[in-house]
């Protein structure tokens, strides 16, 4: 591995030593050559809350150096730097906070980068969102019906199973945007069925692109959605039931409604 911030120095180097030739420019291996900003655990961080991971925990940020010769070397310092006061990094933890919202701001994206050396990465950026109370359905009935092709087409797919994911600013409720929403299948005995096998009867896909999927982030208006797909398989029952859930549930914490349930039918086009 050749770390980007070698190679440019690198780059320089061989430039000037085909100019003069009698220049010997040397990179130092011990010397920090590249920094990495780890990707955050979670796209949002409540207000008034330490950031948090899927499952509910705190999670620090976190950074990768590498010296020159591309060797990971966890003991280079590194500092973590927040371009906005409404959130503030623990200097001895490196664990970020955000601040209460105003009642005139309902999201706000706050800027983050690592540094270390005479390094530093691009820029991050994580919403500030009022924590989520509630999830409610998009969609106009909690039960569709999928009439089906033989053989398969892509049209033998659901509704949009549709969420939005509502808080308050004060006593005004208002949308949650950058929330992680799950999906999940269950057939009639409540039993978990696999989400993402297209090998099986039953997946799940984002309704446009129809990308194999079963999570959602909620977009500015606090929306998520995902599609239940069928295709017919050999010793498939010409008509079955699968029940979809969707739910935002972060370690023991739950919102109001959630699990949202949909009950799907699927039967042989024709037979209605």
């Amino acid at each position: 591995m050749t770390p980007r911030y070698v190679t440019r120095r690198l780059g320089w180097a061989a430039a000037l030593c085909a100019l003069a030739a009698c220049v010997d420019i040397t990179v130092d291996s011990r010397a920090i050559g590249s920094l990495e900003f780890v990707p955050l655990p979670y796209p949002s961080i409540d207000a008034g809350d330490s950031l948090r991971d899927a499952n509910g925990v705190a999670a620090p940020l976190q950074a990768r150096a590498y010296r020159a010769d591309g060797t990971l070397d966890p003991t280079i310092p590194v500092t973590f730097l927040a371009f906005d006061t409404l959130v503030s990094v623990a200097q001895n933890s490196n664990f970020l906070r955000a601040r209460s919202l105003s009642f005139t701001v309902t999201s706000f994206s706050a800027r983050l980068l690592a540094a270390a050396g005479t390094l530093q990465t691009p820029t991050r950026s994580i919403n500030v969102v009022t924590r989520p109370d509630t999830i409610v359905s998009q969609t106009t009935s909690q039960q569709d019906t999928i009439d089906y092709n033989a053989p398969a087409a892509a049209s033998d797919t659901s509704m949009s199973l549709a969420v939005r994911l509502r808080g308050k600013n004060g006593s005004t409720p208002i949308d949650v945007p950058s929330y992680i929403v799950r999906y999940s299948l269950r057939n009639t005995a409540n039993q978990p069925l696999t989400a993402t096998d297209t090998a099986l009867a039953f997946f799940l896909i984002e309704g446009t692109s129809g990308r194999v999927s079963t999570v959602d982030t909620t977009d500015g208006g606090g929306a998520a959605s995902r599609t239940l797909r069928f295709r017919i398989r050999q010793g498939q029952k010409a008509v079955d039931t699968v029940q979809v859930l969707a739910e935002v549930r972060r370690g023991s914490r739950i919102v109001r409604g959630e699990p949202l349930s949909w009950l799907v039918i699927v039967r042989p086009k024709g037979s209605g």
